[in-house]
């Protein structure tokens, strides 16, 4: 098995110095696609790749709209150049839990052929310290690697171009080990900072509301993507197990969770840029 992880990223800077290089503690090598980062994303994805020669791949992405499906397949293309034969699939602001690191290649292939693999997303909440333990984001699992097959890969729906993480030429099957239960996963800093979350949330029903006009009703958009921060609030927190970081410390002081998020700039230029009536109804959290 040669297992590559596929990584997409823009203006990261403030978790990829540890994402990056802990999913190379556990994938033989990474493909990271950069699009149009402002911040030093570039520059810590180039020292990553000079710590591991031959093991990482740096890709940019200039195109002015975030085309994410094409994208995946633009990276799925890279890897299979490379001689993958399964593909990992991290978020830049995902770790998997130091416990699973023994085992984890061995779940992976043993995933059966056409099967997605999934882990528990374990979400983190104001920190990195406790661990979201019901609702939405407290019971969720994430696709996290497959063996590679010709008719997989990744292609707008219908013009759209968002939110779809597995992929796509198969009917979908998720494949987990029930041993794990959620003692072990994918962590997720997604809710590390709130401020991060809302911003993120904010843009999305922006992009929305832009690219695919009349796609969705806008209520309908403000109640989606509200719905993921209003259930994070609610939710209860665990503290989060020592063994989940632990082989990690040495890299942790490339985390920076409250790190301005940038999601905020680009709400601020759309403001401008835009006319505001276009995002009447939207749901801003009081950014």
């Amino acid at each position: 098995m040669k297992l590559t992880a596929l990584m997409l990223c823009r203006n990261s800077d403030w978790c990829l110095g540890l994402t990056a290089r802990a999913a190379l503690m556990w994938c033989d090598d990474l493909v990271i696609l950069s699009h149009c980062s402002t911040d030093s994303t570039c520059k810590i994805a180039s020292q990553i790749g000079n710590e591991n020669l031959h093991r990482v791949t740096f890709m940019t992405d200039a195109t002015v709209q975030w085309e994410e499906m094409r994208m995946r397949q633009d990276m799925l293309i890279e890897a299979r150049d490379r001689g993958a034969t399964h593909m990992a699939l991290i978020d830049d602001d995902e770790v998997l839990t130091g416990n699973l690191l023994p085992t984890i290649r061995d779940h992976i292939e043993s995933t059966p052929p056409g099967s997605i693999f999934q882990l528990p997303w374990l979400c983190l909440r104001d920190g990195i310290g406790h661990v979201m333990t019901n609702g939405l984001w407290g019971q969720a699992n994430v696709s996290t690697a497959f063996k590679d097959e010709p008719a997989f890969h990744w292609a707008a729906r219908n013009g759209y171009d968002f939110h779809h993480r597995h992929p796509m030429g198969r009917e979908f099957a998720p494949y987990s080990v029930n041993t794990l239960q959620r003692h072990g996963g994918l962590m997720h800093l997604q809710f590390s900072s709130r401020r991060r979350l809302i911003a993120k949330q904010a843009l999305y029903q922006c992009t929305e509301v832009l690219r695919w006009p009349g796609r969705m009703p806008v209520s309908q958009i403000a109640e989606m993507y509200g719905r993921t921060v209003r259930e994070a609030d609610r939710a209860t927190v665990a503290p989060v197990p020592a063994e989940w970081w632990a082989p990690y410390q040495h890299l942790m002081h490339h985390l920076h969770v409250d790190a301005e998020p940038w999601q905020e700039a680009e709400l601020r230029r759309l403001m401008k840029s835009e006319w505001v009536g276009k995002f009447a109804g939207l749901d801003f959290f009081g950014l």
